[in-house]
């Protein structure tokens, strides 16, 4: 028999009722890192019986130690370990740095009950926020464990993986948060910006347009993300420069009378030509409003052996406005020694004659009349 308690009264005992010499007997449900009295009692087969005087043990501590907490934006793992290695069930009470009181905490928990090591994930927190927390773990015999209060920070709002693509008069602007929330872009042609520009859908992975930006010109801009908890992430002042409007591969195919003007452009935008025959005459426009990238215009009228001084003029949809370098130039072709193919008296026999006509036919260098 072993009678054994917290002090020297005892007052719990263990009987073993099988007689032999050697003795072991396991004490169950007792508390955790708590000193214990006992004595050994015993009787022979002739009722003679022996007491042993008084002994101590003291239980193992069953607490938390290794405590650890990985958080993020909005969430947190706080993982401990318990002494002894027993079965038990955990759970973490935590409450923000603000004023709240530990009466006022929440508790996640898990019924599933296992050996030593615990980990529990923390969900709905607020980002970049001091909690308070604090972990217990029950055993089967209803041993509490529970660490001391610490402390724990959410991470912040991130604005991550930033990319930039523009256009001659677009730019596409991109980025991540490690948590949702709105895709805002403020921009502008000085570091002051003044435009803003964005989206109030809450998202991780944001887009942003923006439009009507002048070609070949440097903006400045700064991106904003702001989560449900009014957090705001940014990243501030950036530059990115639009692609310019070119007029490139300017052709023109003259006639006596006339002359074809092509050319390309980067946009599709409208068609417009302007000249004048000789460096002083009033100018003439003519042109097309398709917009296009490809363009054709049909100069008609002009005068035979004529220098004409022009100008390429497109206009994309939102107005902006590309011009071919400088003043060009092109001629018309002379009238004079068009005929590549005279009338041959000789063969007059094989024109198409009637008794009141004949047909004569012959072939000028370009379209006359």
């Amino acid at each position: 028999m072993i009678e054994y308690g917290e002090t020297t009264d005892y007052g719990y005992q263990e009987v073993v009722h099988n007689s032999d010499v050697y003795h072991s007997m396991t004490l169950k449900k007792l508390r955790s890192g708590t000193t214990y009295h006992y004595r050994i009692k015993g009787v022979d087969a002739y009722n003679n019986a022996a007491v042993s005087g008084d002994y101590t043990f003291k239980t193992a501590d069953f607490s938390p130690y290794s405590v650890q907490v990985d958080p993020t934006s909005n969430s947190a793992v706080v993982s401990w370990v318990n002494t002894p290695n027993s079965l038990a069930d955990a759970a973490v009470k935590y409450w923000p740095l603000d004023g709240t009181a530990e009466t006022d905490a929440k508790t996640e928990g898990t019924k599933e009950v296992s050996r030593g090591r615990h980990s529990i994930t923390i969900s709905d927190l607020k980002p970049a926020t001091t909690y308070k927390f604090r972990v217990y773990s029950f055993d089967s015999d209803l041993n509490l464990a529970m660490s001391s209060i610490d402390t724990f920070e959410t991470l912040g709002l991130l604005v991550t993986d930033v990319s930039v693509e523009t256009d001659v008069s677009i730019a596409t602007i991109t980025w991540k948060t490690n948590v949702e929330s709105d895709s805002h872009v403020e921009y502008g042609l000085t570091a002051k910006m003044g435009k803003v520009t964005g989206d109030y859908r809450m998202t991780t992975n944001h887009k942003v347009v923006i439009e009507k930006l002048l070609p070949g010109t440097k903006y400045y801009y700064a991106i904003k993300s702001k989560d449900d908890y009014s957090n705001i992430a940014s990243r501030g002042e950036r530059t990115f420069e639009t692609k310019p409007f070119k007029i490139s591969s300017i052709k023109v195919g003259e006639s006596t009378n006339s002359a074809t003007v092509s050319w390309t452009t980067n946009i599709a935008s409208v068609s417009t030509v302007e000249y004048r025959a000789g460096a002083n005459a009033a100018s003439k426009s003519i042109g097309d409003d398709k917009l296009a990238t490809n363009h054709s215009v049909l100069l008609k009228n002009l005068k035979d052996s004529t220098t004409y001084y022009f100008k390429i003029k497109s206009r994309d949809k939102d107005d902006n406005l590309a011009e071919s370098d400088g003043i060009q130039t092109f001629t018309t072709k002379s009238l004079g020694n068009i005929l590549t193919q005279d009338p041959d008296a000789s063969k007059i026999n094989e024109m198409e004659l009637t008794a009141t006509s004949a047909k004569i036919s012959w072939k000028t260098s370009t379209p006359t009349t």
